[in-house]
């Protein structure tokens, strides 16, 4: 057997310490993917206990059968709309690394998140929302028969 040349010894030499360069790109991209899931549980386990937090504040004060303050209103308005935003984000972030599966870690996973994003939209609407005379007429329609009065309001 003919020794081997200088090109073959360089790209001999080039092979073995690609391996070493592949697995270290491999850890760092595992790495980096655990830190990515971690991030995304730990953010999406905050909103949820923040938002049961709100929700037990909401009962206490904007649906207590007393009037609730105008401060109330103001701090349930704001905090709505933050946690229905960040809500939005939340999914945003999910859908973009859809490979990372939260249900597991949290027991909630992204279904539950869009259907509680949905559900601080519809709440943002009911508690805040204007509703024009036409859309109003259209409900009450539906609701009551086209053809039919609607009720005194």
């Amino acid at each position: 057997m003919a020794a081997p040349t200088q090109d073959e010894l360089i790209f001999h030499e080039l092979r073995a310490t690609d391996w070493f360069f592949v697995k270290r790109l491999l850890r760092d991209l595992q790495e980096e993917f655990q830190a990515r899931e971690r991030y995304l549980i730990g953010t999406v386990s905050r909103y949820v206990i923040g938002l049961e937090l709100f929700r037990l504040c909401e009962q206490l004060t904007i649906l207590d059968p007393r009037s609730p303050s105008q401060r109330d209103r103001s701090y349930h308005r704001g905090m709505l709309a933050i946690f229905r935003g960040l809500g939005e984000l939340l999914l945003a972030d999910l859908r973009q690394h859809e490979e990372i599966d939260i249900k597991p870690a949290l027991g909630y996973g992204f279904a539950d998140l869009a259907a509680t994003v949905e559900e601080l939209a519809i709440d943002e609407r009911m508690h805040y929302g204007e509703m024009t005379d036409a859309r109003r007429e259209q409900i009450l329609g539906e609701v009551f028969g086209g053809d039919e009065q609607s009720p005194a309001r």
